[in-house]
């Protein structure tokens, strides 16, 4: 039985000596890109970075391969009759296969191997890892992967991962090609959980004016205009209008426009960021208002 540690110097031996003799280097530094990539975002999510490693070495293990020869190595009728009507993934169920065959027998990093074209719609945290890594590692300079890469880091893995399934089912219809129907799930699916890195970006940005007695209401099932509402208690205008200018900021760095502001200079600022309302108030002017009485019977968001 062979170590992760084993397994993880195996595998980017192979990699490196079947891409090098190939002459394919340009391909060898996009795997390795994605494997730094995803042992920097095993480390900072918490997931065993040998594990991110070894399926980042191995996803393109069968890249360049025909579909004759990868259709032997993946040798499942149901997987073949998937690889038939989406032919990229023939690359990748191949490699995944390969890994098994050549390395270890691992679920978790078969799976992560087999879905990094675009996913499934209920990845581990290994999945999501690998699928990112491929789409924003450092080599990659397409417009698309800089940004990808950017909102990775400022505001985490479901927001990347929403925004590069975004972009990838834009370039598909553009040219008439339909995206996978698993491609839209993601989009709902990572557009709750981007929704969530966002409000927790607000909070951060609430904290960072020294704003106190937040709530977050879920609006989802009385509102037909927005998800969310913040209230929040600051002790100046200018509190108040450094608040919104920072969640601005943010939300333009995720590439969404605001609908309004409103009230600015005043003692009750409104911000409509289209899923989310944010009433920035002083003291007197909640107390004046008291919206938490209109709404006490909402559900609550913890942040």
């Amino acid at each position: 039985m062979h170590s992760l540690d084993q397994v993880l110097n195996k595998a980017y031996n192979l990699v490196t000596e079947k891409y090098k003799s190939n002459g394919q280097e340009k391909r060898l530094e996009h795997i390795y890109g994605v494997a730094k990539m995803a042992k920097e975002l095993a480390i900072k999510y918490g997931c065993d970075e040998r594990k991110a490693q070894i399926a980042a070495y191995m996803h393109d293990f069968y890249k360049y391969e025909d579909f004759e020869t990868m259709a032997k190595v993946i040798n499942n009728e149901e997987l073949l009759n998937e690889c038939e009507n989406t032919n990229v993934l023939y690359h990748s169920y191949a490699s995944a296969q390969a890994f098994k065959d050549l390395l270890i027998d691992d679920e978790e990093i078969y799976l992560a191997i087999k879905n990094h074209v675009y996913g499934t719609t209920n990845m581990s945290l290994l999945e999501e890892i690998i699928l990112i890594s491929d789409y924003t590692e450092e080599t990659r300079e397409y417009k698309t992967c800089v940004e990808c890469r950017e909102l990775l880091f400022e505001f985490g893995i479901n927001t990347a991962i929403w925004y590069s399934t975004k972009c990838v089912v834009d370039f598909l219809e553009v040219r008439n090609i339909k995206p996978n129907i698993i491609q839209y799930q993601l989009l709902d699916i990572y557009k709750e959980k981007m929704e969530m890195e966002m409000l927790t970006k607000i909070k951060d940005n609430i904290d960072r004016v020294k704003g106190y007695d937040v709530i977050c209401y879920d609006m989802k099932g009385v509102s037909p205009l927005f998800d969310y509402m913040f209230i929040v208690t600051i002790d100046s205008p200018r509190q108040a209008d450094a608040l919104a200018t920072y969640v601005k900021e943010d939300y333009e760095k995720a590439g969404i426009a605001l609908r309004a502001i409103e009230g600015k200079g005043s003692s009750w600022v409104l911000m409509d960021c289209k899923d989310v309302i944010i009433h920035i108030f002083t003291k007197e002017e909640r107390e004046h208002y008291s919206l938490e009485k209109i709404y006490m019977e909402m559900p609550r968001v913890e942040l």
